[in-house]
């Protein structure tokens, strides 16, 4: 794996090297280049980003600690990075991701989305690139058809880029299903929901 110009072998590690960091991120950043922004800049909030040149977007996970599928995983304190390449996911937080092109529309999903693994949700949390401009935007996440969301929904405040972060403790296994629904949407566009598990 190649890494802001340093590749990775699994099994390896690296520690204790600065990470650049600031209050924007890179107007012309290079494929796997990663930057921690230190404040909130548009749509991007505080947090360890790296950049993916197929997608052309800064990607970003917990800045405290980041697992990717292929088991990438990195610890930051004050910009000073460590990372570690494990086997397989291993048992760090992992995210599944709903993205909506466009404009945000009320809707039931259908679409569904089983865990590799037996899974206990963390939370989560949206963003969109247009904020609401008529009401606020709020999403329901079920399991097997029915909401795992009790009275706490994640909501978009009309002109805010970003909901608010809901806390779960569901469990998976890989027979059950996640869908979402939009319940509530006005004027926003361009959504990404996260949802963390372990």
């Amino acid at each position: 794996m190649l890494q802001d110009g340093v590749t990775f072998l699994q099994g390896s590690s690296a520690h204790n090297f600065t990470i650049e960091h600031g209050t924007t991120l890179p107007s012309s950043p290079v494929d796997g280049q990663l930057y921690r922004l230190t404040s909130t800049n548009g749509e991007y909030f505080p947090a360890l980003y790296w950049y993916n040149v197929t997608t052309t977007k800064w990607i970003t996970s917990d800045i405290h600690t980041i697992t990717a599928g292929d088991g990438l995983t990195a610890t930051e304190t004050n910009g000073v990075v460590s990372i570690s390449i494990t086997s397989g996911a291993g048992g760090g937080i992992n995210q599944a991701g709903v993205n909506i092109s466009g404009n945000v529309q009320v809707f039931n999903g259908v679409a569904r989305w089983y865990p590799p693994k037996s899974i206990t949700l963390i939370d989560i949390t949206s963003h969109v690139n247009t904020a609401p401009t008529t009401n606020t935007t709020i999403i329901d996440l079920l399991k097997n058809g029915t909401s795992v969301l009790t009275g706490t929904y994640p909501t978009i405040s009309i002109g805010s880029n970003n909901s608010n972060t809901v806390l779960l403790t569901t469990t998976l296994t890989t027979t059950d299903y996640l869908t979402v629904n939009i319940t509530s949407a006005g004027g926003s566009a361009d959504m990404y929901i996260q949802i963390r598990y372990q």
